[in-house]
């Protein structure tokens, strides 16, 4: 019972763990996705490096 406990506990902290991955690269992905679109529309080429603003 002690064991089952454990893996389901270990198990939950990782679900969390990949979720807030999953978070943190969406805000990634649309932070270089907003720099390219509007460094595209001002100079007409995507930048070589994206800045993602924190």
């Amino acid at each position: 019972m002690d064991a089952v406990f454990v893996r389901s506990v270990k198990h939950r902290c990782k679900e969390r763990q990949n979720r807030g991955s999953m978070r943190t690269m969406a805000r990634y992905l649309a932070a270089t996705d907003h720099a390219v679109n509007t460094s595209r529309r001002s100079a007409g080429r995507p930048p070589k490096a994206p800045v993602v603003e924190s």
